[in-house]
């Protein structure tokens, strides 16, 4: 998701944007760019010393878990004396699977995220209007995240991370043992998780590639709209590991209705073509009566379709 800030400050008539109406091009252009600067002012002090705490707990947990990880691995998996190498490779497959199911996860839930924050709310919503402020200055001025320093594109995503990286550090990773041990003959793929306290393996495995993947989806979001990436960005892009700039920017015409998974991007076709995030629309607006995308119709200064 994007990184956000506060409502901004003064009377909330004065910074309401004006109703979206019928304007030549250079007015939309003079509006959007008033705008912009609107919403820009809304990031704070406070805000920012947010962001560096939610950093630094991330980057110490998510090291954490990455050595826990990486020593299970290597001491009982690959130097297992109790698993065979057909074994082994069963429980490091499982492994890898479980970190390409955490990134697709977590590219549906960007998806929900960017979604429901582009299409609902506003900077004044209690609660949530601090990250709805960025949503709305990200389409008034798509380029002006490239400009984000590192600390602004990826605080609110390393804060996410932390309820559930910061209690699995108090978590156990369960013992791999060979299944139904003196009954399999030797050589057999088959493993099973020790009885005891702690948490399976791949769902340890799953969890970090959570966090891993939410930590770098506004990041990767911003590559997308930087001018010159580094060149293995660039070719995670062009192989469609990570999001691309052409794909991306199918998300940036008005209405802004579609295309919302950022992470990877790989749910952004079938969910298009199942008309996924309209029949999310129709069932909010049947219970609410909120209509999709008003507050950022106002800002973007468009008229809805």
């Amino acid at each position: 998701a994007c990184d956000g800030a506060r409502p901004l400050p003064g009377d909330r008539a004065q910074a309401q944007p004006p109703a979206a109406a019928e304007l030549s091009f250079e007015q939309q252009l003079a509006r959007r760019r008033e705008n912009a600067a609107k919403l820009k002012a809304g990031y704070t002090v406070g805000k920012r010393r947010l962001e560096i705490v939610s950093i630094a707990l991330y980057v110490g947990s998510f090291s954490f878990h990455v050595v826990r990880l990486g020593r299970f691995l290597v001491r009982r998996v690959l130097l297992n004396p109790e698993l065979e190498a057909p074994q082994a490779r069963t429980v490091l497959l499982g492994s890898v699977a479980s970190l390409v199911a955490a990134a697709v996860t977590m590219d549906f839930i960007s998806g929900v995220m960017h979604w429901t924050l582009d299409t609902w709310g506003s900077i004044y919503t209690p609660v949530v209007g601090r990250f709805v402020r960025s949503f709305r200055e990200h389409h008034v001025a798509p380029t002006a995240m490239a400009e984000h320093d590192w600390i602004e594109t990826n605080g609110d995503n390393c804060m996410v991370c932390l309820p559930a990286g910061l209690p699995l550090c108090w978590v156990g990773i369960t013992e791999i043992l060979p299944a139904a041990q003196g009954q399999l003959s030797q050589g057999s793929a088959s493993v099973v998780a020790a009885p005891g306290g702690g948490i399976h393996l791949y769902w340890y495995t799953y969890i970090v590639g959570m966090m891993l993947f939410a930590a770098l989806t506004n990041q990767i979001h911003k590559w997308t709209h930087t001018h010159r990436p580094p060149a293995w960005v660039t070719a995670l892009q062009r192989l469609g590991v990570i999001m691309s700039k052409r794909a991306h920017n199918a998300h940036h015409s008005v209405p802004f209705s579609d295309d919302y998974c950022i992470t990877t991007g790989w749910l952004n076709p079938p969910l298009k073509v199942t008309r996924f995030w309209r029949g999310a629309e129709f069932i909010v607006t049947a219970l609410t009566g909120a209509v999709p995308r008003a507050d950022d119709m106002k800002w973007t200064g468009g008229a809805q379709h």
